[in-house]
């Protein structure tokens, strides 16, 4: 087996675990956690399908698309899964915070969407042959760091509020969060 197949067997079954997680947090009973834990899973899904999608792609127009696709997920999964870690742990986010986070989530996916007529997300799109699998070689634009800083900042926060609960809970509650922080966690290493 080569690389390339190791990697597309790997990211499928990351989208197949993602899926499974849709649909295990959709059976669960009703709660707003449930309800935010299953749309922050259907964006870590869609983050993940699009990028099978786009190491796949054979050519500029094809993973263009795929990665513009996964912005509908890949924008909003850290500031949902912050608004769950903040509820699951008892502590109260501002509301204007909340909401500017998610409109410039937004923002930020309206940008993408549109990025072949602007360069403000991208500021060059270009597409190789060369490696390990064809791939889009992008110029990053001001709003695409803008994006990675406020990411680092929601995962730093959720993180802080994490290690804050930890260390009030014991046992059992304690192991769920420690998952629950690692589970936030390696997503956002991807970046």
């Amino acid at each position: 087996m080569d690389f390339f197949t190791f990697i597309v067997i790997l990211q499928s079954l990351g989208a197949l675990f993602g899926l499974i997680t849709i649909v295990v947090s959709y059976m669960q009973p009703a709660s707003f956690n449930q309800k935010i834990i299953t749309v922050t899973a259907t964006c870590s899904f869609i983050g993940l399908l699009a990028y099978l999608l786009e190491i796949l792609a054979t050519n500029l127009e094809e993973a263009l698309l795929a990665a513009r696709f996964g912005y509908l997920g890949k924008s909003y999964a850290m500031v949902l899964f912050l608004i769950f870690i903040a509820n699951y742990c008892e502590v109260k986010l501002p509301k204007k915070m909340v909401w500017s986070l998610m409109v410039f989530c937004t923002i930020v996916f309206i940008l993408v969407l549109t990025c072949p007529y602007h360069s403000l997300y991208y500021t060059s799109i270009g597409f190789v042959n060369d490696g390990i699998f064809p791939h889009l070689v992008l110029g990053k634009g001001a709003i695409y760091y803008l994006y990675m800083i406020v990411t680092l900042l929601v995962m730093l926060i959720f993180m802080g509020i994490s290690v804050s609960t930890l260390t009030k809970r014991k046992g059992e509650e304690r192991s769920r969060l420690i998952l629950l922080c690692l589970s936030g966690l390696v997503p956002a290493i991807g970046l």
